[in-house]
């Protein structure tokens, strides 16, 4: 399963956002109750917070760019 920040890379890259800085742009928690991380704070301009569903369609993609770097 894809992390939650790599598929948020292949959602910005898809929508030609190439950097995310994941201490400014998009703020992650995990709230340590079984619900796994979320997406607390989305600070990219003229790019909408992306939706569960959307976020799930980029699970294929992320595999790939985790299985290629060896994660």
């Amino acid at each position: 399963m894809a992390s939650l920040s790599t598929k948020i890379k292949e959602y910005c890259k898809a929508n030609s956002v190439s950097n995310v800085d994941f201490t400014s742009d998009v703020l992650l928690q995990d709230d340590s109750n079984g619900q796994g991380p979320y997406i607390k704070e989305w600070n990219i301009s003229g790019l909408d917070k992306p939706t569960d569903s959307q976020l799930a369609s980029y699970e294929t993609a992320g595999n790939t760019v985790e299985t290629n770097a060896g994660i």
